[in-house]
């Protein structure tokens, strides 16, 4: 029996106004609450509300055959609760179902499991509470924010209480190149699932490729690759964002077609079981070392930090933002704190990014800015402008 693990990820940044040199000091607010009500506006209407009734139905429809898995910030939720309540009531309904799963992550969406352990810490079990007091659910398995992973990371979740981690499925990390088995963290030995890349992308990225030997993409021609690959395989680990439906491909491209033929198929098909992570149990299992000692992630071709890290810019903003924690916490002031960690936000570094090529255009396909020099120069205004404001309340 092929086992098959769906997730999705729900996000979105708190973005950033195009902060000029002459608005330091001046302590204007610092986030782009027009263009976050916009976008939020936007992908509600597209993804998130008609994505969540078509799993409702399709909840309904397959009884207790169908599990799903999704991972959502705590900057999603809190702007869902705070300017959107309809999308939050619309996942509080589709989470009723006991199929699915919520894992855990970083509330902010951020870069801190690389660069501050005790902040890291903090900001898991901020989320953790924050989705059990939304859901009333407890989160077991951890994605840390764009699948980042290392093997001292491991002990970490494992001590905030996380039975299971998922990550990418990077093939210079996996025990013989060899994906969709059963792995343990070398360090901590916490179970690892990894994320098969390659089906996952089909959908995600090449659903409407002409390019593509599998275009025009069907749910009968995902289905026949995952049975193949599910041959001495211990479950199937698909994963993207939950923009990709509705967002990134629209539903007159026939993307909720596919979803909706695709979970019908696979809960129609005997070979096939719906999972979530917290379904495994494998602590007295034999299974291979996962160890991974540098950081790997799901972004870009290389699939490690450099979508956030690869040039100079980026390594001066993030240096720059987690040296202000000893400022941050001489205030005291909870606010200071909020904007600190909104400051620490993934997508701020994402934008940055100078790559090429098909990596370079998702960069710039996601950034609400002309170019990452823009990016990084109205990022460091606001740092700037904030690290005035600590230095006259401490």
């Amino acid at each position: 029996m092929a086992k098959i693990c769906l997730y999705f990820q729900v996000h979105q940044p708190y973005r950033l106004l195009e902060y000029n040199f002459f608005q330091i000091g001046k302590h204007i607010d610092y986030f782009n609450q027009d263009l976050n009500n916009l976008v939020l506006d936007k992908v509600a209407n597209h993804c998130y509300l008609p994505a969540n009734e078509m799993f409702m139905n399709l909840f309904s429809e397959n009884k207790d055959k169908l599990k799903l898995n999704f991972a959502l910030s705590g900057t999603a939720l809190s702007q869902f609760k705070d300017s959107k309540p309809e999308v939050l009531s619309s996942f509080k309904n589709l989470f009723s179902n006991p199929g699915i799963e919520i894992l855990g992550e970083t509330y902010y969406h951020s870069l801190s499991s690389l660069f501050r352990t005790d902040e890291f810490e903090y900001q898991v079990r901020l989320h953790k509470n924050f989705v059990f007091e939304l859901f009333n659910k407890k989160t077991v398995t951890f994605r840390n924010t764009e699948l980042l992973f290392k093997n001292s990371i491991s002990n970490t979740v494992k001590n905030l209480g996380f039975d299971t981690i998922i990550t990418e499925g990077v093939e210079r990390v996996l025990p013989n190149k060899i994906g969709n088995i059963l792995l343990k963290s070398k360090d901590s030995k916490v179970p690892i699932f990894t994320r098969n890349c390659s089906l996952s992308d089909d959908i995600a990225f090449r659903f409407l490729d002409s390019n593509s030997i599998d275009y025009p993409l069907t749910a009968k021609k995902i289905i026949t690759k995952i049975k193949k690959q599910s041959k001495n395989s211990d479950y199937i680990f698909i994963g993207m964002d939950y923009e990709t439906i509705g967002e990134h491909f629209k539903k007159e491209e026939g993307i909720f077609d596919f979803w909706n033929d695709f979970i019908t198929q696979l809960a129609n098909d005997k070979e096939i079981e719906f999972c979530n992570f917290s379904d495994f149990n494998i602590e007295n299992v034999d299974t291979p070392i996962f160890d991974s000692t540098d950081v790997i992630s799901w972004a870009d071709t290389e699939k490690d930090a450099s979508a956030w890290m690869g040039n100079s810019m980026q390594y001066e903003a993030l240096r720059k933002i987690y040296d202000l924690q000893k400022a941050v916490y001489e205030t005291g002031n909870q606010k200071y704190f909020d904007i600190w960690r909104l400051l620490q936000t993934s997508d701020h570094f994402y934008y940055m990014s100078t790559k090429r090529q098909s990596d370079g255009e998702v960069h710039s396909y996601f950034s609400p800015f002309n170019t990452p020099y823009d990016a990084y120069v109205y990022y460091m205004n606001i740092v700037s402008d904030f690290e005035i404001l600590l230095k006259k309340k401490s």
